[in-house]
């Protein structure tokens, strides 16, 4: 008799165990990756990409539920390089429907995934994806492994499709302020992110709109409807506009100083809106998606409530008559006595053309060194070689703005480090 009150006893202590011990998620789990990013992209992203999982077929509204460290926020990852990933990736926080809607079956859920790279820095950009399915709290809907492409194996996991590099939009935005890639003023995708589109600006007064306003228009963002399971639509929305009112001679990091202008639907970039300028403007994007519940929430990526990071700066525009003509300039040494000045233009309404300068002192007096440029576009980018002699240390450069009523303005310095001839100590001069 005392055997079998301790065999009972035995027996009521691992029930308590076990149910103590059981996720808290429970039910059936959900959970989603980004694969096949890079180290190289990993490192230049420097911890900032976050997950947020979320159901929308309810009255719930709450987003990372089961991770209470990161409910109704960015819940941040770490970098894996386990071969599930590729060449490595980032596992999003485990979810389950226990937590959504009292456990309702048959549930659709969202994952947003985004990231950022040169925080802090006037050459941030942003990155996202999004992934979406069915999960039922009673059976697996989506079995498999969400680390692999296609969600193979037999994981007792509701598998979201992985962010991978052929659902991330591969195609890069150019001519931009801020450079993601191999490319100068060029944005790549994040490896299996998408860039968040940027915004280009054109002359005030141009593309219909007033004298002292500009026409804003934008790539349209990728929607991921691929990576969809069980036919739920893609929750891609359109993007949400911001201004930061920063001197063009300066730069806004992607969390200071943004102010929402408005929110944009899908299909409105190549038209654009009309933007009155006030002042130095500058403008950045976030994508955004729907949000938990069946009303009308939404989310942005980057951003959660007030805080977070936008996408990438667009050029910066004053009003009417202190228009950016060129964004940007470098110079860099090419090898052979060559040194290769790049810009990029801004607004190049009622501008005829380019000269190239050079000079051995930042102070001058600068020369010419090549024929006039001619004009190609508002956002264009142009090179030219300089031959240079090597018995100086240092060049700069300034590019000389032409305008189409002869007046001429100078844009900022770049300069180009020559290396010492051999057997030779060179002097700066």
């Amino acid at each position: 008799m005392i055997m079998l009150k301790k065999i009972a006893l035995v027996g009521v202590l691992v029930a308590l165990v076990a149910a103590v011990s059981a996720p808290a998620f429970a039910a059936q789990a959900i959970q989603g990756s980004a694969r096949n990013v890079s180290s190289a992209t990993n490192t230049a992203l420097a911890g900032t990409l976050g997950c947020r999982t979320y159901s929308v077929s309810g009255a719930d509204i709450g987003i990372n539920n089961n991770t209470p460290t990161c409910a109704n926020q960015r819940c941040l990852r770490p970098y894996n390089t386990a071969t599930f990933f590729g060449t490595g990736g980032y596992r999003c926080n485990p979810e389950g429907t226990a937590a959504y809607n009292t456990d309702a079956d048959n549930q659709t859920f969202y994952n947003l995934i985004d990231a950022e790279a040169g925080a802090g820095t006037c050459n941030h950009v942003a990155f996202y994806a999004v992934q979406g399915q069915v999960a039922s709290s009673t059976v697996l809907v989506n079995v498999g492994d969400d680390r692999q492409a296609g969600c193979p194996g037999t994981a007792s996991i509701n598998c979201f499709t992985a962010a991978d590099i052929p659902n991330a939009d591969q195609t890069p935005l150019t001519s931009t302020n801020a450079s993601f890639g191999s490319v100068p003023h060029q944005i790549a995708s994040a490896d299996s992110l998408s860039p968040v589109p940027t915004v280009r600006v054109s002359s005030p007064g141009a593309g219909g709109c007033a004298a002292d306003s500009v026409r804003l228009t934008w790539d349209e963002p990728q929607d991921y409807a691929a990576t969809m399971r069980n036919g739920v639509p893609s929750p891609v929305q359109g993007v949400n506009l911001y201004v930061n009112n920063a001197p063009c001679g300066g730069c806004p990091d992607g969390s200071t100083g943004w102010v929402q202008l408005s929110s944009q639907p899908l299909g409105a970039g190549s038209t654009g809106v009309c933007q009155q300028i006030l002042g130095p403007s500058w403008f950045a994007l976030t994508v955004r998606v729907k949000g938990p519940g069946t009303g009308p929430t939404t989310l942005e990526t980057g951003r959660t409530g007030p805080t977070g990071f936008v996408g990438a700066n667009s050029q910066c525009v004053a009003p009417a008559g202190t228009v950016a003509h060129i964004v940007s300039i470098s110079a860099r040494y090419a090898g052979r006595n060559t040194v290769n000045v790049n810009w990029t233009s801004g607004s190049e309404g009622g501008v005829s053309g380019y000269y190239v300068t050079r000079a051995t002192t930042p102070a001058g007096p600068f020369t010419r060194i090549a024929d006039q440029v001619a004009t190609t576009g508002d956002g264009s980018h142009y090179t030219i070689a300089d031959k240079v002699h090597n018995n100086v240390r240092m060049m700069y450069y300034q590019i000389q703005v032409v305008k189409a009523d002869g007046t001429t303005e100078m844009s900022g310095l770049a300069s180009a480090t020559l290396p010492a001839p051999k057997g030779k100590k060179l002097a700066d001069q």
